[in-house]
């Protein structure tokens, strides 16, 4: 066999070819391995971050809600009291 450079290679043993390539396909399975770990890692974190972010939104939507909840409770007081002195008057 010849090399694009012309000169001859030595025949390559078969059983260490084999044992070579074994090797690196365990590497490449590790590799692969720590790469799903780091992948479930980073969608952990997403789904941390996107429940934060439904809070946040939900707070966000509370805060705005919350002057009209107010002024509509304090409607109904006024409105039940009026009621009430009607009902002690009447």
């Amino acid at each position: 066999m010849t090399g694009e450079s012309g000169f001859a290679l030595p025949p390559i043993d078969p059983e260490v070819e084999k044992a070579f390539l074994e090797r690196r396909l365990l590497g490449l399975l590790r590799e692969v391995e720590g790469l799903n770990g780091h992948a479930r890692g980073l969608e952990e974190q997403m789904a941390r971050l996107e429940r934060e972010l439904r809070a946040a939104r939900a707070a966000l939507e509370e805060e705005r809600a919350r002057p009209l909840v107010i002024t509509l409770l304090r409607r109904m007081r006024r409105r039940a009291g009026r009621v009430v002195g009607r009902l002690r008057a009447g």
